[in-house]
């Protein structure tokens, strides 16, 4: 609704989104009610919308199914809806670099990839006061990835060690963690 223009219905609807969820104790129910809670009070804008839910689409892994030309698409909204944000929200300026960095890192351009997540990182000390340690830990399991890609094993092992043991205690953090096991398992083989 909200990242299709509609700001009003999307309010209305994240004002009652903790009464429509049921199982209150879920990670991902837990995670969809943190990341709502601050509209509460307030409207949201169409860039922090589409910011949201471009990040939960990355989280619940849209972008490994999709094709290079959704990838593309994808990533040309997010980088214009990038210069709309705040420059204040830290938290939602370095999931839309999170969220470009791994698109393209899944589109091989190791470069841009990179450059992406390292603008990711920026700010992870203010993500990780504001309860958003995912960003930095997903953006440095990239980056790990990246790594891998390369033929560095022994940097991709430390920034899979620094994502699994830097930041803790976030909704989505068995997803990561079993993603961070199978990278390093795969080294092994």
């Amino acid at each position: 609704m909200g990242s299709a223009g509609d700001v009003g219905a999307a309010h209305d609807l994240l004002k009652r989104l903790p009464e429509l969820i049921v199982r209150k104790n879920s990670n991902y129910e837990k995670f969809v009610l943190k990341k709502t809670a601050r509209f509460q009070k307030g409207a949201p804008t169409i860039p922090i919308c589409r910011a949201l839910l471009f990040e939960v689409l990355y989280l619940w892994n849209y972008t490994l199914f999709a094709n290079t030309k959704q990838r593309e698409g994808l990533m040309q909204t997010i980088q214009e809806e990038l210069a709309a944000l705040v420059p204040s929200d830290v938290v939602l300026i370095s999931s839309s670099h999170l969220v470009i960095g791994a698109l393209h890192f899944e589109l091989g351009r190791r470069e841009q990839a990179e450059a992406s997540l390292r603008e990711a990182l920026v700010h992870a000390e203010v993500c990780v006061k504001k309860k958003e340690q995912h960003i930095p830990a997903y953006a440095t399991f990239v980056l790990g990835q990246i790594y891998q890609a390369s033929g560095d094993v022994e940097r991709m092992k430390q920034a899979m060690s620094k994502a699994k043991s830097s930041y803790s205690d976030y909704e989505v953090e068995g997803r990561l963690q079993t993603k961070i096991k199978v990278a390093l398992e795969s080294t092994v083989a």
